[in-house]
């Protein structure tokens, strides 16, 4: 609930900033750059109020549970990654084996 509040601004920046982006010259990208890193790191700020305001934490507490979700993230996507490719390379093999087998039978 609290990350669909906090991207209210920014979806009320961005959406103007998509069809500003379509009238400005080369010149002028600074302009949308600005304002589409500003409505970034303003959802951002409000996302880390929202967590610390609906858990009870403090700003430390925080970031390390972002920290560590962070890094549960990457432990989780090596994980399906590494079955993944094994699952390929067990695929791999049995058709390798299927194929041997029909040319010998």
């Amino acid at each position: 609930m609290a990350v669909c509040y906090a991207m209210t601004p920014f979806v009320l920046i961005v959406v103007p900033a998509t069809v500003l982006s379509n009238f400005l010259s080369a010149e002028e990208i600074g302009l949308y750059t600005m304002l589409m890193t500003v409505a970034f790191v303003y959802f951002i700020f409000l996302v880390f109020i929202g967590l610390i305001t609906v858990h009870n934490y403090g700003a430390i507490k925080a970031v390390l549970t972002l920290l560590l979700t962070f890094i549960s993230i990457l432990i989780i996507v090596f994980l399906l990654t590494l079955l993944f490719t094994l699952w390929q390379q067990l695929f791999s093999f049995a058709y390798s084996v299927y194929i041997e087998l029909t040319f010998r039978g």
